[in-house]
């Protein structure tokens, strides 16, 4: 699968990933189209770009196979819920219009990137933390020697 498939699917722009990846959208843009390889991306930014994308397996994005969804219990029920507000509640009525379907599935998309951004920061918050631990240690370290 196409990194500009799994991007959309993934409600994100090309500026949006660039930012993401600290990449530029005219990078982005030459993967999407192939005028740059992924197979020769550095290590670091195909890790970021998978994370970015919400965890993609690595042999998606390389086109080696098909992704694979996978669904939890809170997953069904979400889906469930999704169906009885497009299609109607248990005696067939619908609850919401189809121009409310469609604004609400805007505020999907925008929560769910929203939550894929936080989980980004989240990583960097938890990665500055770490190395901040690391530079502490070193000087403790250095002052017991």
């Amino acid at each position: 699968m196409c990194l500009k498939t799994l991007r959309n699917k993934a409600h994100i722009s090309q500026r949006e990933l660039g930012e993401l990846v600290h990449l530029s959208q005219g990078n982005i843009s030459d993967y999407e189209r192939g005028s740059r390889k992924i197979e020769t991306m550095p290590a670091g930014k195909f890790v970021e770009i998978l994370r970015a994308l919400g965890g993609v397996d690595p042999s998606v994005l390389l086109g080696q196979k098909e992704p694979v969804v996978k669904t939890n219990a809170d997953d069904r029920i979400k889906i469930e819920a999704e169906d009885r507000l497009k299609y109607g509640d248990d005696n067939g009525s619908p609850v919401l219009d189809t121009t409310e379907i469609r604004e609400k599935e805007q505020y999907d998309r925008r929560i769910e990137k929203l939550e894929r951004r936080l989980k980004h920061l989240q990583q960097r918050l938890d990665d500055e933390k770490a190395e901040r631990e690391k530079f502490i240690s070193q000087c403790i370290s250095s002052r017991s020697i």
